[in-house]
């Protein structure tokens, strides 16, 4: 099971940098064929710096979430369904985990305004595990 989980989670790590490279990308085509007046390589910079995250996040937060919804929905009827569920649900609470360590002074509303791209990200990252993970079994 071990195994699987790492290699799912391999998977994920390269699928979500490539998302991040392509996502960079488009921030640039939108801030060239805008004109706008904001500092582009910060824009891009940001998707740049969440890269060097997004493999210890993927290995250390959802590994351990993927055994736990694994070990919650064997014996459970629809457990594909209800799995579903809770790798989203799962992946939707990174973000109150991200506020609680990067951020002294935990405001929800504010911690939701701004981190709105990490919160997709985590989200289709808890996706895209269900996805490999339920292929490989």
């Amino acid at each position: 099971m071990l195994k699987r989980k790492l290699k799912t989670a391999l998977i994920v790590s390269v699928l979500m940098i490539i998302l991040m490279i392509l996502l960079s990308a488009v921030v640039a085509l939108f801030y060239k064929l805008s004109a706008s007046s904001g500092d582009l390589s910060v824009n891009i910079g940001i998707y740049l710096v969440m890269i060097l995250y997004v493999v210890p996040i993927v290995f250390l937060y959802g590994i351990p979430v993927s055994i736990l919804c694994d070990y919650l929905t064997k014996s459970v009827a629809h457990n594909k369904l209800f799995s579903f569920g809770l790798y989203v649900f799962f992946g939707g609470l990174f973000i109150f985990v991200y506020g609680l360590i990067f951020l002294p002074d935990f405001k929800l509303i504010e911690l939701l305004k701004s981190s709105m791209p990490i919160f997709t990200l985590s989200i289709i990252s808890s996706i895209l595990f269900w996805i490999i993970n339920e292929k490989q079994k």
